[in-house]
């Protein structure tokens, strides 16, 4: 093992034993000895439990769904146990190979400080208005413990292997996130005594399920032979026609929506303005196009519930501008930007006016209804505007550029819109800042998103 490694590996053991020594010294009666029992055996059971996944040489243990429920349940000092008896599982039970001590003190080690990391953030959110939502918890805790048990096991991997951390990352942990993220939900939604959600929590599963059977399919299908198709300079009489009713049509709803003035929470407004334009530097060039998409519809969703218009259409104009021209990989023209900044108005207003005006009565007590019509209406009516522009450019079927496509857009938009419905719930329970908690997850599955695609729209080879 290299010196750097025995170091690492030696700090790493080390904060972890500080961390799990501290949790026993707090060691209180648990009230139902039984269930404590039932606990520690439940973890270790599942840490037996080993999947190997697609692109993995390793397995992957299930033993974090019963950790995070412990976080949410139990004592630190009662889950730092089940994590011990669970490393020690993961170690010697259904192993190809016998663990060294070293290895089995660092595994413990490390879901030791996982834990701790959690537990410092979980006790700091009860104190905050976060506490009044546990889903924004979860997604909060979820998103912290995930990367510091990623990034302690991928720093001694790339010590010992001499290989980027990155690449490392990469390599072991893209496909275990859409799964983690799964089990996370799961673990959400079982009853408790902090339990507040609702039984349409459950739906939030659908898009995450439907998000690993693309990134399944994603691994099964043929390599993207070719890059993006060249546009043609000059531009039909039709494309032309196309461009101009988008571009009068998006002035049109621009001038009306800045024309029904802001509210009176400008602070609210500027949080939320600056998140969707960090969020739109989130961006994933998908095959077949010559755009991006980011995650900064989330954001977006969100302003549609509770912001008012003149703030959604500025917001929608910040949202292209922060997409179109951060780490551009071509310079874009004037008609392009307008046609972008003009789709991007007229799907966010005609989200908000179908969600607030023609179905608000309605919608008024189902937020999360809301939510998902937003999203629908948001996903269709810009993926038709620029499908429609690819069209008339090209000369290509709609069809045909629809398939090819935005076949790629739809998991991304579901899980966005979960996301969004989330942070609208957290919203209306704990204030707009406690919304902000939802994004560092939908950071993660951004990260696993766009690997999955730039894999999968890797050229292929003769």
């Amino acid at each position: 093992m290299p010196t750097r490694a025995k170091w690492y590996v030696a700090a790493v053991i080390a904060a972890g034993g500080v961390a799990f020594c501290a949790s026993l010294a707090g060691w209180r009666q648990p009230a139902s000895a039984i269930a404590v029992v039932a606990y520690l055996l439940l973890g270790a059971g599942l840490s037996a439990v080993k999947l190997r996944l697609p692109g993995m040489t390793g397995t992957y243990s299930l033993n974090y769904l019963v950790l995070l429920y412990g976080l949410l349940h139990f004592d630190l000092s009662v889950t730092m146990l089940a994590a011990a008896i669970a490393a020690l599982a993961q170690s010697y039970l259904n192993a190809a190979s016998r663990p060294t001590p070293v290895q089995v003190a660092f595994n413990v080690a490390n879901l030791s400080l996982s834990l701790e990391a959690c537990q410092l953030t979980l006790a700091w959110t009860s104190r905050s208005a976060l506490a009044l939502y546990m889903p924004a918890q979860v997604a909060l805790i979820a998103a912290l413990y995930f990367v510091v048990n990623t990034g302690l096991v991928s720093g001694v991997l790339s010590l010992l292997q001499g290989r980027r951390l990155a690449d490392v990352t990469e390599e072991w942990y893209v496909w275990s996130f859409p799964y983690y993220l799964v089990g996370t939900t799961f673990v959400g939604c079982l009853p408790g005594a902090r339990d507040d959600w609702s039984g349409a929590a459950w739906l939030i599963l659908i898009p995450l399920l439907y998000l690993v059977h693309f990134f399944i399919g994603l691994s099964r299908q043929e390599k993207v032979a070719g890059g993006a198709p060249k546009d043609d300079a000059r531009l039909s009489v039709g494309a032309r026609a196309f461009f101009f009713l988008v571009l009068a049509a998006g002035a049109a709803v621009l001038v009306w929506a800045l024309s029904h003035g802001t509210s009176d929470r400008p602070v609210r407004f500027a949080a939320y303005a600056i998140l969707a334009a960090v969020a739109s530097t989130w961006k994933v060039r998908l095959p077949r196009m010559v755009g991006t998409i980011s995650v900064s519809f989330v954001v977006l969703l969100v302003a549609i519930q509770e912001l008012a218009w003149a703030e959604i259409a500025i917001m929608a104009v910040v949202v292209i501008l922060v997409q179109v021209y951060w780490k551009a990989a071509r310079a874009v023209s004037p008609l392009q930007l307008a046609f972008n900044i003009s789709t991007q108005a007229i799907s966010t207003i005609l989200a908000g006016w179908i969600c607030r005006v023609w179905l608000g009565a309605a919608l008024a007590d189902a937020p999360v209804a809301s939510m998902v019509v937003a999203a629908a209406v948001l996903y269709l009516s810009s993926s038709v505007l620029v499908a429609g522009a690819l069209c008339a450019v090209q000369g290509r079927p709609l069809s045909e550029i629809w398939r090819n496509t935005y076949f790629w857009v739809l998991p991304y938009y579901l899980v966005g819109s979960a996301a969004a419905a989330v942070m609208v719930r957290a919203e209306l329970a704990a204030g707009w800042m406690a919304s902000a908690a939802v994004l560092p997850l939908m950071a993660l599955v951004y990260i696993s998103y766009r690997a999955h695609v730039t894999r999968s729209a890797e050229p292929a080879t003769a």
